[in-house]
């Protein structure tokens, strides 16, 4: 992974982390200060991994190893300093989140439905609430993911229209509905029309699936 500024006059590059097949998925943040804070994939380990020079010189840090993970990673700051990342584990194939806001790095599963967690970009509103946008590879949709309310928003299925649906299920009360689009077409004068199901996710329910329609 290499790291390249310019001074005004001249480009100036560093070596940033030198173990073999790393820097892929890069997304770089600099504060106030010029330091820059960088998450990136190794794709050695499968790893998820974070450098930054705010002490004046490099140092990298192995953020999750749980699995392949770290594509598509994304990172923001907040305004104590602290990084927060979001990134796609390809084992699973959900998106994740990860921050060093307590101390700690810690990594959460933002959302398992089905292959979900691609192409992922990350902020933080004027509160230091989370905000993720992420796409929705088996349905084909975008999603959003936020720590400012307690839902999801759902699956925006066409440029202007969120549809979202929640299961209330007898062991585990209500649970967040996937959508599965079956097809789309237009009428005779011109509409359009789309038609899919929302169903349990395996992950939630034993009797989930995607061929189980719940609505």
């Amino acid at each position: 992974l290499y790291y390249a500024a310019y001074d005004g006059s001249d480009w100036n590059y560093q070596t940033v982390d030198s173990n073999s097949s790393v820097g892929s998925y890069p997304s770089l943040y600099l504060n106030s200060a010029g330091k820059a804070h960088i998450s990136y994939y190794d794709s050695s380990n499968g790893d998820l991994k974070y450098a930054t020079n705010a002490s004046g010189a490099w140092v990298t840090t192995t953020v999750d190893s749980d699995g392949n993970v770290g594509w598509y990673t994304s990172i923001a700051m907040d305004s104590a300093g602290m990084a927060h990342i979001s990134y796609y584990d390809d084992t699973n194939g959900d998106l994740k989140y990860a921050t060093n806001a307590s101390g700690l790095w810690v990594t959460t599963t933002v959302d398992s439905g089905e292959d979900v967690g691609q192409y992922t970009s990350i902020g933080l509103d004027s509160n230091g609430k989370v905000h993720i946008s992420y796409h929705d590879s088996t349905n084909q949709t975008l999603k959003y993911a936020t720590t400012a309310t307690q839902v999801v928003l759902g699956y925006l299925v066409t440029d202007t229209l969120w549809i979202r649906a929640v299961i209330n299920t007898e062991d585990k009360g209500p649970i967040e509905a996937v959508w599965k689009k079956g097809g789309e077409a237009t009428t005779s004068r011109g509409d359009r029309v789309i038609w899919g199901h929302f169903y349990a996710s395996p992950s939630d329910e034993s009797w989930g699936s995607a061929n189980n329609p719940d609505i």
